[in-house]
């Protein structure tokens, strides 16, 4: 016990106890120091958590319903009291928060598709799918007279996104005749034994050759996504060049190859009815200072306090599925999906956590929610909750050894 003697360490415990300290608690917790022991800074009872920081907490929740109709008539936007006055605020969390999923798979951010023939490449029209929530990729009219009751990959759809697609291409077709046919096929090079019905195939039935310039789209917003395209340039092709099996799945199982001479582009990617994966960008404001928590050089999230990721919820939308009955009749069944608590302490991709430096008050709160509107101009374009309400839960850490002083 170098620069101590018996007699010293035994003065030390016994100071230690008269501030409180039991002697098991020494062995424990402070591990006595053999040299150079300040007794004017023993503690006299174990440290909590909440003394460490002397910080205490408030969990604060805002509910967009409590905000002034008549200044914020939309969620998207809105500053709201919060009941009390928080001094000496030093950080907030935001620990989870209800944001429904109103936004569609379609909307102004991808719905367009520019397209023109091969014997006038300068001149583009652009067929503009009308803004939804698209259930299905489409829905074929099978009937009896369908050999074996199979699905025909390459005959047109009466419902669903590929029909909507299809009028559409038609709509700004200045030859007229209805000759686009949009439908699913199977490529060749595919396999006998992989799913079918995955690509989307758009063709003419009167062989004039036609382009799709999704290098055309105005600020990333074109379908080429959804139907399975690349952001590029598609001419189209004889069918017969592009290898693709007949239209019954008995012909497919077969390898028997179609010998139409019609005009066609195959996308390169299976189709799907999830768009890019879509966030908020979320606003806020606090008595005049902002938390702006985020860095994304010069993209729309800069100086933001965070965003929200709700591509994995389910639609919160009427979900329409219509199906034919022995008649050939369609019936439409809708279902409503219950909104979802959007958990984000622990789950999310970070912590959603701003950190005032000087501390400040709070007694009012500002927030804001944009859309992910990457390309898509400049104008700020705000999320549309389509009349749905959402709250917000924090944590507010302030200083509890001062409080009523102001920051």
């Amino acid at each position: 016990m170098s620069g101590y003697n018996r007699q010293q360490y035994e003065q030390a415990i016994q100071k230690l106890q008269s501030l409180g300290l039991h002697r098991s608690d020494i062995q424990d917790y402070y591990k006595i120091p053999t040299n150079n022991l300040n007794l004017e800074n023993v503690e006299s009872a174990h440290p909590t958590k909440g003394d460490k920081n002397d910080l205490a907490m408030e969990v604060l929740v805002i509910d967009s319903r409590e905000r002034n109709y008549n200044l914020y008539p939309f969620p998207h936007e809105y500053q709201i009291e919060t009941g009390i006055y928080i001094k000496n605020v030093k950080s907030i969390e935001l620990t989870a928060l209800t944001i429904p999923k109103t936004e569609y798979n379609v909307q102004d951010e991808n719905k367009h598709i520019p397209w023109g023939f091969m014997s006038s490449p300068s001149v583009n029209y652009t067929s503009v799918i009308t803004p939804g929530q698209y259930t299905s990729i489409g829905l074929q009219n099978i009937n009896s007279t369908t050999p074996n009751g199979e699905i025909i990959l390459n005959q047109p759809f009466v419902w669903g996104l590929l029909k909507e697609v299809e009028d559409q291409l038609n709509a700004k077709d200045p030859i007229g005749g209805n000759h686009f046919i949009v439908t699913l096929e199977t490529k060749s090079s595919d396999g006998a034994n992989t799913s079918i019905g995955t690509r989307v195939m758009i063709r003419r039935d009167d062989n004039v050759p036609f382009f799709i310039d999704f290098t055309k789209e105005v600020n990333f917003n074109t379908l080429y996504r959804m139907l399975g395209f690349s952001r590029q340039r598609y001419e189209s092709k004889p069918i017969s060049e592009l290898g693709i099996y007949s239209a019954t799945l008995t012909q497919y199982l077969n390898k028997t190859l179609n010998s139409s001479t019609d005009q066609a582009i195959i996308a390169d990617w299976d189709w799907t009815l999830y768009d890019d994966p879509k966030y908020l960008v979320m606003e806020l404001d606090f008595n005049g200072n902002t938390a702006d928590r985020l860095t994304q050089g010069d993209g729309y999230a800069n100086g933001k306090f965070a965003t929200v990721f709700y591509d994995s919820n389910d639609p919160d939308v009427i979900n329409q599925n219509p199906i034919p009955d022995s008649s050939g009749k369609v019936s439409v069944g809708s279902q409503k999906l219950n909104g979802r608590l959007k958990a984000l302490k622990g789950q999310d991709f970070d912590k959603k956590i701003y950190t005032f430096d000087p501390p400040i008050d709070i007694q009012s709160v500002y927030v804001k929610f944009w859309k992910w509107t990457k390309g898509v101009g400049s104008i700020e374009k705000p999320y549309d909750f389509k009349n749905r309400e959402h709250v917000l839960i924090f944590y507010v850490h302030y200083d509890s050894t001062n409080p009523n002083q102001p920051a």
